[in-house]
């Protein structure tokens, strides 16, 4: 080989070995990048994969992650989130074009928020005055002036002494309650203060109180096959399992009670509006239900496993509502809430969660225990 070759050979090898160091070559006995700034990470969409954090070497064209640990572009990749979407102001996902569904999850996908219930109390002066102007004349036996009568038990029969009324101001709902005789803490009692938690919570005869209604919270207690079991993570309400007469035998079981038709019935159509009925299940009739004793000492839903033990997954705290309906509370505002029963205590008892959790037996016209409903839904 002549001398010229050599040497135009050598110049080529000296400048290859210059771009290698300044580029991905050895330099220094260490490999050497052009990382440039970090790639910030891309989320994923309801359509499209993400991408974490990454370095990219544009001399050697090779992935590396936020601690330049050298990846493939698969590693790197988010999968697509079905849930990720992008809600625009025609309430369509600008991805995907789905609707919005009638609820919010929130951030930590541990609770939802879907339909309404009234809730807490209004206490400013002027916004009361302005609901009871809307509201109009006050109820009273034989003349409801367009409230309705909650059809309250006493001494064994329905009486007129409780009513309520909803009523809209400034795109919000509110619920007005009136009573003149104190609710009594069994459908069996006479009513009086005595044999009331409504004056115990602050609430008293002949005087209108105003609650607001607001997004129901919702424990998501189980996912599965696109659908979500939900248990409500307040008592939202106080009601008997079961008013019987005097002379009647009472029912303790959840599919004939009062407090399924509650539920189903008035409640449902309180809370849910038509889009929100649409992804509730329906199963046989029953739309929303009250959980039962294994369901609320279930592991795999956060509770604990010993039903006798107390839990505080179980202690449920009160809407003001609630309170205003008579509910029991403890000094935290945790009371008494009705599971469903399948007559396992007895004739006159039904199944319920105490305040501290421990699951006991309560007697089915106990109107001072709590409502904690429960449904599933489809995601």
């Amino acid at each position: 080989m002549k001398k010229k070759t050599v040497l135009i050979i050598a110049a080529i090898l000296a400048v290859c070995l210059a771009l290698a160091l300044a580029g991905c070559g050895v330099g220094g006995g260490k490999h050497v990048h052009n990382y440039g700034e970090l790639v910030p990470e891309k989320p994923a969409t309801c359509t499209e994969e993400g991408m974490k954090a990454h370095y990219f070497c544009e001399d050697c064209g090779k992935y590396f992650d936020d601690q330049k640990h050298e990846k493939t572009s698969d590693e790197l990749k988010i999968a697509v989130d079905s849930t990720a979407h992008k809600w625009g102001a025609d309430g369509k996902c600008e991805y995907c074009s789905a609707p919005k569904p009638p609820y919010d999850m929130s951030g930590d996908g541990t609770k939802i928020y879907f339909g309404e219930y009234p809730q807490s109390e209004v206490k400013e002066s002027g916004l009361k005055a302005a609901l009871g102007s809307k509201a109009g004349d006050l109820p009273a036996a034989g003349n409801a002036n367009g409230w309705t009568d909650y059809g309250y038990h006493a001494e064994y029969k329905v009486q007129s002494y409780m009513w309520y009324k909803d009523v809209e101001h400034e795109n919000e709902r509110y619920r007005g309650v009136y009573f003149t005789s104190y609710r009594p803490e069994q459908t069996s009692v006479e009513c009086s203060e005595e044999k009331s938690f409504q004056d115990d919570n602050g609430y008293h005869i002949n005087t209108v109180y105003w609650f607001k209604f607001e997004p129901i919270e919702w424990r998501i207690l189980e996912q599965k096959d696109g659908t979500a079991l939900l248990m409500s993570n307040m008592i939202i309400d106080s009601r008997q399992y079961q008013f019987y007469e005097r002379d009647e035998e009472p029912i303790n079981t959840f599919g004939e009670s009062d407090i399924k038709a509650f539920l189903n019935g008035e409640f449902y159509n309180a809370a849910f509006g038509g889009g929100e009925k649409d992804i509730i299940s329906n199963s046989a009739g029953i739309k929303v239900f009250l959980l039962d004793y294994t369901e609320v000492a279930r592991e795999d839903y956060g509770f604990n496993g010993d039903e006798n033990a107390e839990d505080a997954a179980r202690c449920l705290k009160s809407t003001a509502y609630a309170r205003a309906q008579g509910l029991e509370i403890d000094d935290s505002l945790c009371g008494t809430w009705w599971l469903w029963s399948d007559s396992s205590y007895g004739l006159y008892v039904a199944s319920a969660v105490k305040n501290n959790g421990i699951q006991v037996g309560g007697y089915v016209g106990l109107t001072y225990a709590g409502v904690v409903p429960a449904l599933r839904i489809n995601l």
